[in-house]
C-alpha cells in the first residue's frame, strides 16, 4: 500500500503556510488553494517570476533554466516554483 502525503510549506518572511499534494509543484499547490502571496508568471519555468530559494527541506525540480537559475544559486536552494516538487515540508523565500 502506498500511502500519499500531503507537505507544509511555510512561505518566509510573510508567514503564509499551505500544503502541497504528491507530485504537485509549488505553484500548482498556490493556485489551487488562492495563495497569492506566491508569485508567478509562465508556470513553464521561461519568465524566472516565481524564483525561490529553499531555506529548509528536501525537494526536487525540473530542468531549469540557467538563464534564470545559475548552477551556484542551485546550488544554495534556489529553484524556481513552477518547477520544483515537495519530497517533505519546505520553508521558502522570495525575498531573494
Amino acid at each position: 500500500m502506498v500511502i500519499k502525503k500531503n507537505f507544509l510549506v511555510l512561505l518566509e518572511p510573510s508567514g503564509v503556510q499551505f500544503e502541497v499534494g504528491p507530485g504537485e509543484t509549488l505553484v500548482e499547490a498556490a493556485q489551487r488553494l488562492g495563495v497569492d502571496q506566491l508569485r508567478f508568471g509562465c508556470q513553464l519555468g521561461g519568465c524566472g517570476r516565481c524564483k525561490l530559494q529553499v531555506l529548509t527541506g528536501e525537494y526536487q525540480h525540473e530542468d531549469l533554466s540557467w538563464i534564470h537559475v545559475s548552477k551556484e544559486e542551485e546550488s544554495k536552494g534556489i529553484t524556481l516554483a513552477c518547477c520544483t516538487r515537495a519530497l517533505g515540508d519546505l520553508v521558502i523565500t522570495q525575498e531573494l
